[in-house]
């Protein structure tokens, strides 16, 4: 059961990490992209884009996946980096390494 809850702590986590890279990488893409001239930015090595046109009523702006097996290969990444940030937590936490403050031992300088 631990090793359970170890392992969907770190898909979990893993998901998470990958949903913020990637929308970390569509927002720096926004703010690089300018709006008067047709213009894409490929972020995350072309894992997404952003694009912009100018059009009558103003900009008309795109975004999405430009490709798939980058997007795919950030997955693993942040798969595997979770993984072993959460074996590493487990194996300190199984060894006592972090360190517990007594509450007696807190001095009141009231």
């Amino acid at each position: 059961m631990n090793t359970a809850k170890h392992i969907l702590t770190a898909i979990c986590a893993a998901i998470a990490l990958w949903l913020m890279i990637l929308a970390g990488g569509l927002i720096y893409a926004m703010f690089s992209t300018t709006g008067d001239i047709k213009q894409r930015t490929d972020a995350l090595w072309g894992a997404v884009y952003f694009q912009t046109t100018p059009s009558s009523n103003g900009v008309t702006m795109h975004l999405g996946v430009g490709n798939m097996q980058v997007v795919l290969l950030l997955l693993i990444a942040s798969i595997i980096f979770c993984t072993i940030a959460v074996f590493i937590a487990s194996v300190y936490k199984r060894k006592k390494v972090f360190v517990s403050v007594d509450n007696d031992s807190v001095l009141d300088e009231g």
